[in-house]
């Protein structure tokens, strides 16, 4: 496949809701919890009346959470990984210097970038979505650009390097 093939890929997946198998379980395990809460409060049926108003905005914020996560599995797509990325795309780790300062950003979708982050990793998972991930689309190592982020301020990149995100990451 070529580069400008899976620059269209990665245009595509952002059209629709994409995610990696490892996303998938994460909200697969969610929808669980959330319906076993559900079936025990059903089970355990409305409490005396001066506690029943709690109890019914639980039961509604956990039939919507339920509405929400079984919505999300359905229309989406799992997605594999990239062979081996020459440009940004989904699916790909991509190593900036910003301000003459390393960061590595992993390009997923906004499920992903949800899901999977890791606040004590160096890599931060960054959605094709965000004004940011949009950016680097089909960029390719050793590209320099100019970011214009959303309150109109320049930020100097570099793309230093290109790779495809470790598999265990995202199976």
């Amino acid at each position: 496949m070529s580069d400008k093939e899976r620059v269209r890929n990665s245009e595509r997946d952002r059209k629709i809701n994409t995610m990696f198998p490892k996303t998938k379980r994460i909200l697969e395990n969610k929808l669980k919890v959330t319906v076993d809460k559900l079936t025990n409060m059903y089970k355990q049926g409305v409490p005396w009346q001066h506690d029943a108003g709690g109890f019914h905005f639980d039961l509604r914020n956990l039939e919507a959470e339920r509405s929400r996560l079984e919505a999300t599995l359905r229309g989406s797509e799992v997605v594999m990984l990239p062979e081996d990325p020459t440009v940004a795309i989904l699916g790909s780790k991509v190593i900036l210097e910003v301000d003459n300062k390393e960061e590595i950003y992993l390009l997923g979708s906004q499920l992903d970038a949800l899901s999977l982050n890791n606040r004590e990793s160096r890599e931060q998972w960054l959605s094709i979505d965000s004004p940011l991930g949009n950016h680097l689309l089909g960029k390719e190592a050793g590209t320099s650009t100019i970011f214009k982020t959303p309150d109109g301020s320049e930020l100097s990149i570099k793309v230093v390097s290109i790779s495809r995100i470790p598999e265990e990451v995202v199976t």
